[in-house]
């Protein structure tokens, strides 16, 4: 079930050439349903927390790139993957593919809250002192630039009018006087 919700999402893009289209890796939260495609993961305990790497789509050998953020209290504790991962921790991954196949899900990563409240984002970016590529082999061998998109923890989502948007910024709140916030608790 997981696998196919977040196929449907890549598929259309996977039509598309190569060359034609970004190439992003996307992390979305794992759910008990599937993946939650939205750009937040809510933590409400201290426990163990699934994240997605998902690729935008193609037929691929390997990924180099780093998973950052956000802070102590949300550590990233380890990563699997169905493929061979190399490297220095989260901050300098290589996922070799091995032969030419189509990826979707590149790796599952684990990271561990200490129950403090943490509001920050994950995001892939730079593979120790590199930038995040791809190795696509089809229709040929050829590395490419690899965008990361942004996911957000104890977010919330704003709107601007015209696109939704996560942010951690303090949501506002209409001022009040110690005596109305009193009032609320009595009987």
């Amino acid at each position: 079930m997981r696998l196919r919700s977040i196929t449907m999402a890549v598929l259309m893009c996977a039509l598309m050439p190569l060359t034609a289209r970004a190439q992003v890796l996307y992390l979305f939260p794992e759910t008990e349903s599937g993946y939650d495609v939205t750009c937040n993961l809510v933590t409400t305990s201290v426990g163990m927390y699934q994240v997605a790497v998902v690729y935008s789509g193609g037929y691929v050998s390997s990924f180099h790139f780093g998973v950052h953020g956000p802070s102590p209290s949300f550590a990233p504790i380890q990563y699997a993957s169905p493929y061979t991962i190399t490297g220095s921790y989260f901050s300098d991954l290589t996922v070799d593919v091995g032969s030419c196949q189509f990826v979707t899900v590149v790796a599952t990563l684990t990271y561990l809250s200490n129950g403090d409240p943490v509001c920050g984002r994950i995001y892939v970016g730079q593979a120790g002192q590199d930038e995040p590529t791809v190795t696509a082999c089809q229709p040929s061998i050829a590395t490419f630039p690899l965008g990361g998109a942004d996911m957000y923890i104890n977010s919330h989502i704003v709107s601007d009018g015209y696109h939704g948007y996560c942010t951690c910024d303090p949501v506002a709140t209409s001022p009040s006087t110690w005596g109305q916030v009193k009032a609320l608790y009595r009987n």
